[in-house]
């Protein structure tokens, strides 16, 4: 059990206290220890409910450990535990990042996209510097290369936010941004800004579901 707990990484020591506790419940289970000698919070384990939703698994799940496996089997049922894995997504039909971030960061289910300006990706530059219109089409289509290259697609984006130079452009970026979310929209918020990067005139950065 000791050689079980330990050869799991944990980032806080409350959570090794969870899955300590959650594996204790399992080998109650399994081998038919009387409930009486079980602590509330593993009797809620035993049930498969979890101490904190954000963490613990079932005990349905730990049942696939087995103390006879092979260490590369083992290997395999730790990433039941997985909770911080991220992976960035990058795309050559996108934009090159313009700092130190990534096109977009891809977790379990969900993918974070970076603002998008609306750079021409075979160049780097603005394809013109005055058209706002030109600049979201632009935009719009780096996010959707972007989206797809995480794995998921515009009609899976959830939350938006347009940064724009100017609030007047308001009307202008609407209608083109209405031809790439045609059904249920996703949520969004629109600002207007002092400045933004490359002397750019709009940029969008998206939330979309896997």
């Amino acid at each position: 059990l000791i050689k079980i707990i330990f050869s799991v990484n944990f980032d806080s020591g409350d959570k090794f206290m969870a899955f300590a506790i959650a594996l204790s419940s399992h080998f109650a289970t399994r081998f038919a220890l009387p409930q009486s000698s079980l602590s509330s919070q593993q009797k809620v384990l035993s049930s498969g409910l979890p101490l904190r939703s954000s963490f613990l698994p079932s005990v349905k799940a730990l049942r696939r450990l087995d103390c006879g496996q092979s260490s590369r089997n083992f290997q395999a049922s730790r990433k039941v535990f997985s909770i911080t894995m991220k992976e960035a997504v990058q795309t050559n039909k996108a934009p090159a990042a313009v700092g130190p971030y990534s096109q977009a960061i891809k977790t379990k289910d969900t993918v974070y996209v970076s603002g998008c300006l609306g750079l021409v990706p075979s160049t780097g530059d603005f394809e013109s510097t005055t058209d706002v219109e030109i600049q979201t089409k632009q935009a719009l289509e780096n996010m959707k290369a972007i989206v797809e290259a995480a794995g998921s697609s515009m009609d899976k984006v959830v939350k938006t936010t347009i940064l724009l130079k100017d609030i007047n452009d308001f009307a202008k970026v609407n209608a083109i941004y209405a031809t790439y979310f045609p059904s249920v929209p996703p949520a969004r918020s629109t600002f207007a800004v002092a400045a933004l990067p490359k002397a750019g005139l709009i940029e969008i950065e998206a939330i979309a579901l896997l």
